[in-house]
């Protein structure tokens, strides 16, 4: 158990560990983007703050603000009107050359610099090369409203930051100036930090989990050797009482076999009994509890045919059942062969049949039957019983839980019956559980490994 806790932790170390560095590596990364943008924006707003200045007469020549106000698709349509104004534009060349220079110019980083009027036309091309793309509509409709709209598109497959100013004069919007440039050199430093925030998650679970471990298993220990204690405890206390208890009960035969010992008093010494008895099966419940809690418990391993072994472990409890009004009865085909030890497996028989009979009132019927489900055998008691609250049902395996306390007093119950049951049930390497509904009965059924010839 505390092997299977200490790695639970040593994950959740691990954990929280790596979700901590990717949560600093995301935010590194976030903070240093907004950063670079930052500092993109900054270079092309100079530059369109400058350029703006320099085109101030083309700006003042340009039409006024048409209306409606050209969306992205006139600007589009008017992209293949523009008008160089730099003389040096070699026109001879092809237009094949012309696109890989405009390419090359864009993955050099250079700003790129356009005047664009009111209406969606270049009036001029700092570069002089066709740029597909630029300027880019998008940007100038959003910068429409008088404010300056900054962005990052792609161009041909290159990211490219778009920085898009608007030129007023005498207080009306005569045009834009639209400065943009490769983001390349930035996607390379976001592409390393991304690289080294990945290298540090990596690095951070090789580190985490034997760490994790070790800290986890030291951790541990204490508690460890606490419940070892209790258990020890527990199983010496148990063992401890067995003599006392054989004592009393022997002294107390004795006293009910004296001459002058009254009726009255044999009565009294009948109940003594009675509780002795009680205490002893509780005493050995809890040894049996210490000593499957420290795997101090031998289990005989071997191939039981379930089906007879069931019947024969069901067999007693007929009269038990017939006496308090209720019909037993069994379906336990032969052939289903599983590993199990044949004297713990009628023990958990005997604390499921005990139960049935004690919440089943008269008239009712209890169902004892073994199927098997694919790699495992299933063994279910069912019975018309009063049922149990879902609330309840996950408790019913809980130590000392007692779901109906005054009727487990009466039939001389510890509330540890199920709890033993399960306990024998894994170590078994089987399963246990519970299927109820309030008015409709009960059925626990536990599972056991088939054993691989188990039609042999």
């Amino acid at each position: 158990m505390f092997v299977s806790v200490g790695r639970r932790l040593a994950l959740v170390n691990v954990a929280v560990v790596l979700a901590v560095t990717a949560l600093v590596g995301l935010v590194t990364f976030g903070l240093l983007r907004q950063s670079l943008d930052r500092e993109a924006d900054a270079v092309l707003a100079d530059r369109a703050s400058t350029a703006a200045d320099s085109w101030e007469d083309l700006f003042k020549a340009s039409p006024p603000l048409a209306s409606p106000a050209p969306g992205a698709e006139s600007n589009e349509s008017n992209h293949d009107q523009k008008k160089p104004t730099h003389d040096d534009e070699k026109s001879h060349k092809s237009d094949d050359h012309d696109h890989d220079e405009a390419q090359d110019l864009v993955e050099s980083g250079d700003a790129l610099l356009f005047a664009v009027d009111t209406r969606g036309s270049v009036l001029a091309n700092a570069r002089g090369l066709d740029v597909p793309g630029l300027p880019d509509p998008a940007s100038i409709a959003a910068a429409l409203d008088g404010k300056p709209d900054a962005r990052t598109i792609s161009i041909e497959g290159e990211a490219m930051r778009v920085y898009t100013l608007p030129v007023d004069h005498d207080d009306r919007l005569v045009g834009f100036v639209q400065a943009a440039r490769s983001t390349r050199e930035h996607q390379e430093e976001l592409r390393l930090v991304g690289m080294m925030s990945l290298a540090g998650i990596g690095l951070g679970a090789i580190v985490a989990i034997p760490v994790g471990l070790y800290l986890a298993r030291r951790a541990m220990r204490p508690i460890e050797h606490a419940f070892a204690r209790q258990r020890a405890f527990v199983a010496d206390a148990s063992h401890e009482l067995r003599t006392p208890l054989t004592l009393i009960r022997a002294t107390t035969e004795l006293a009910q076999r004296l001459p002058d010992a009254s009726p009255a008093v044999r009565e009294e010494l009948t109940g003594v009994l009675d509780e002795v008895d009680a205490t002893s099966r509780l005493v050995d419940d809890l040894l049996l509890l210490a000593r499957l809690d420290s795997n101090d418990l031998p289990l005989r391993r071997e191939v039981v045919d379930l089906g007879p072994a069931v019947a024969a472990a069901a067999a007693p409890f007929a009269p038990l059942a017939e006496a308090a009004g209720l019909s037993l009865g069994v379906e336990a085909p032969h052939g289903l062969r599983a590993s199990a030890d044949p004297d713990r497996l009628r023990q958990i028989l005997r604390i499921l049949l005990d139960n049935a009979i004690a919440y089943t009132p008269a008239g009712g019927t209890i169902r004892v039957g073994v199927t098997g489900e694919g790699a495992r055998a299933r063994v279910a008691v069912q019975d018309t019983g009063p049922g149990i609250p879902a609330t309840e049902q996950a408790r019913i395996f809980d130590r000392f839980y007692r779901a109906d306390p005054a009727r487990t007093r009466a039939t001389g119950g510890t509330g540890l019956g199920l709890a033993i049951a399960r306990a024998l049930v894994q170590a078994q390497q089987g399963e246990i559980g519970v299927e109820s509904q309030p008015g409709q009965g009960t059925t626990v059924w536990f599972t056991l490994p088939l054993h691989p010839n188990h039609h042999a």
